[in-house]
């Protein structure tokens, strides 16, 4: 089945019961107690709909004349946030990426105006976290007496991205690709600041990164062609990164002529070691792994396509 496009469209007054109703079958059994902390009932959640945010239908275009739309978001900006209420599906509609695509499209439609968008998830949609999660939604809080768990993403980035784009001719091939992942090459602001410096500098194609720490967050290692938005200490995106090649060696066999084109320090083998046993130490630590000689260690050279 071919990937349909899809586009948002504010939601007739018709279709605003419908958006109720399905959302109230979807989440009903955890809605109704979030409700009722906030002293509201269903017809409380119908008002707020209407009268609150924007409500969009998500269209497809092989909808009949008609009819209601194939799903829908319900939207709210409150300051530099854009708060997520609801993302609802029809049945037949799912397993098809519109949840995704809605989401890219809310960031792209929205990252001049907010900076981060948020969202609430209950622990027992497993299946939506693992959704959100893929679209670079990390969790920020919990509300635990509810059981959800407040995820957000950087729009920043997003916003990096599209003036990217905005810089492309249409055919380009990037021109469909969703956002890169954001990531910074430090694990401290110093460190993130000083690298990307480097980076956008050309005095560093390359970086390390330790095998465990992508596999214990479900991530493959990074592959030639891939792109990453590369950020500061403060999170702002500051060059696009393509991925030339990446290759695993054990720790103890990372070659010399990888170390030099890491850029840091004095470029020795030997102040590369020294270096990062120290930085993985602290992945491994986090992981509650012990740091090894034989450690598997993602030696990716890159090349800088968008430097700010």
């Amino acid at each position: 089945m071919a990937t349909p496009k899809i586009h948002l469209k504010p939601l007739e007054e018709d279709c605003v019961d419908a958006f109720i109703q399905l959302s109230w079958e979807e989440a009903g059994q955890y809605l109704e107690p979030a409700l009722r902390s906030l002293n509201l009932d269903l017809d409380s959640f119908s008002q707020a709909a209407r009268q609150t945010g924007s409500l969009y239908g998500v269209l497809t275009g092989d909808e009949l004349p008609g009819s209601c739309p194939s799903g829908y978001c319900w939207v709210e900006l409150r300051g530099d946030t854009l708060h997520l209420h609801g993302l609802a599906f029809y049945p037949e509609r799912r397993g098809r990426g519109l949840g995704g695509m809605a989401l890219e499209l809310l960031a792209r439609q929205y990252c001049d105006q907010a900076r981060v968008m948020e969202l609430g998830v209950h622990d027992s949609n497993r299946g939506a976290r693992r959704l959100y999660e893929r679209h670079h939604f990390v969790e920020v809080r919990r509300r635990q007496e509810l059981g959800f768990a407040i995820l957000q993403r950087d729009l920043r980035p997003d916003r990096f991205w599209q003036a990217y784009l905005a810089e492309l001719p249409a055919d380009h091939p990037h021109q469909p690709l969703p956002r890169p992942p954001a990531r910074s090459l430090g694990d401290t602001p110093a460190l993130a600041d000083e690298l990307v410096e480097l980076a956008v500098a050309g005095k560093k194609t390359a970086t390390s990164w330790l095998l465990w720490e992508r596999q214990a967050h479900g991530e493959q290692p990074p592959r030639a062609g891939d792109l990453s938005i590369v950020t500061d200490g403060r999170g702002e995106p500051r060059a696009l990164l393509e991925t030339v090649e990446a290759i695993t060696w054990p720790f103890e066999r990372v070659p010399a002529d990888f170390a030099q084109d890491e850029g840091e320090g004095d470029r020795s083998l030997a102040q590369w070691r020294e270096a990062h046993w120290l930085y993985f130490g602290r992945v491994c630590q986090k992981l509650g792994r012990e740091p090894a000689l034989d450690m598997p260690v993602v030696c990716e050279r890159f090349r800088v396509l968008h430097p700010v």
